[in-house]
């Protein structure tokens, strides 16, 4: 081979070998074509007839080895305790549950929290059992709801660790005042929107009875009945500003308790809505919530 070998032969032999290597080593270096199995922010997820839980952020700090993940509570029923267990599993490991904490539980929030998560992962399985008015009945097992967290996906944060429970009641807080801040901004942005189509319409009117002067009896009838129209109009946009302004106001009471909430909650003065949070077992949670998971339909996003 030596011999004969020729400039082409050589090309070609040098070509076969990188390809060789290329195709060998692709899995290294290519982008995964596994599918993304990631529960994007803002789904919302029923956990039974009255309750649901809606993803507000799912972040992971890799230096930390921990995992929080923030859920909005939807009770329809205010006069039901609530009352959750979760429970979690990786995809490399789903034999062993993961170490979930309940950081915070209150009318409207709930943080978990997921320590000593294991160094190698893809996908993590969250599922969160719904524990009101649990009878023993087969299908209590499926009350709850499933999230998944893509490696590919999660929001990386390697400042992010555990808080205190005062520290994450100030957090809930905080994003409600900052919830109300936001409202506030679209009905404000709302309202200049309705006061510029009520200055659209004045001027549309002032320019059809600028008009009129040179139109015939007929044609100053139809212009008047257009601009009745557009009377009517600008009634209907004053009505919607008057809407709009209420909310303002009914915003800027909530704001001003909301404050007051945030002065007592950090002097001491506002008791805690739910006790300490403490670890949970693995083994015991597991137990209580597998079954469910193992049977639930869940919603994700596939990229």
């Amino acid at each position: 081979m030596i011999k004969n070998s020729t400039k082409k032969y050589k090309a070609f032999l040098c070509f076969l070998l990188i390809f060789i290597a290329v195709f060998g080593t692709g899995k290294l270096w290519l982008p995964s074509d596994v599918k993304v199995m990631n529960t994007a922010a803002g789904t919302e997820i029923n956990t039974s007839a009255d309750t649901s839980l809606k993803l507000r952020s799912w972040e992971y700090s890799r230096s930390n080895r921990y995992m929080e993940i923030v859920f909005d509570v939807i009770n329809r029923e205010d006069n039901q305790e609530l009352n959750f267990s979760p429970v979690a599993h990786t995809d490399t490991d789903k034999s062993q549950a993961l170490n979930v904490a309940i950081a915070l539980q209150q009318a409207d929030t709930l943080i978990l929290q997921i320590r000593d998560v294991p160094q190698s992962w893809n996908v993590i399985s969250l599922w969160i059992q719904d524990n009101q008015n649990i009878t023993g009945d087969a299908a209590d097992s499926l009350k709850g709801a499933n999230f998944f967290c893509d490696i590919r996906k999660v929001k990386v944060n390697d400042s992010l660790a555990p808080k205190s429970g005062l520290n994450y009641r100030v957090q809930s807080v905080n994003q409600e005042i900052s919830d109300v801040n936001a409202q506030l901004k679209q009905l404000s942005s709302k309202i200049q929107g309705e006061k510029s189509e009520i200055d659209q319409l004045n001027f549309d009117i002032d320019t059809l009875r600028a008009n009129q002067k040179y139109q015939t009896s007929e044609e100053i009838e139809n212009s008047n009945s257009v601009i009745s129209n557009k009377k009517s109009q600008i009634q209907d946009h004053k009505n919607t500003i008057a809407s709009y302004q209420q909310q303002v106001s009914d915003c800027k009471v909530k704001l001003k308790k909301l404050n007051q909430k945030l002065k007592d909650t950090v002097s001491g003065k506002l008791p805690a809505e739910s006790a300490p949070p403490e670890i949970s077992s693995p083994e015991k949670a597991a137990s209580s919530a597998t079954s469910g998971a193992e049977t639930s339909s869940v919603p994700v996003t596939v990229d």
